[in-house]
């Protein structure tokens, strides 16, 4: 089962049922998720991560 599948699986379960799930799926957990108020990243890519950082510290990072 692929990370954003298992995600939205995870939605609809119990917190017991979640939790009985990542046991069973631990790959979840091994994933970055990241989050913010418009975006959402599953997995890693560097150029993708960089627009969560604040565009002074992506300037000065530069």
């Amino acid at each position: 089962m692929e990370v954003k599948e298992a995600l939205r699986y995870m939605e609809y379960l119990s917190f017991n049922e979640a939790l009985d799930f990542l046991l069973t799926h631990p790959y979840v957990l091994q994933t970055p998720i990241i989050i913010d108020d418009h975006s959402l990243l599953i997995g890693y890519n560097e150029d993708e991560i960089r627009k969560f950082l604040p565009k002074a510290y992506r300037r000065h990072r530069l």
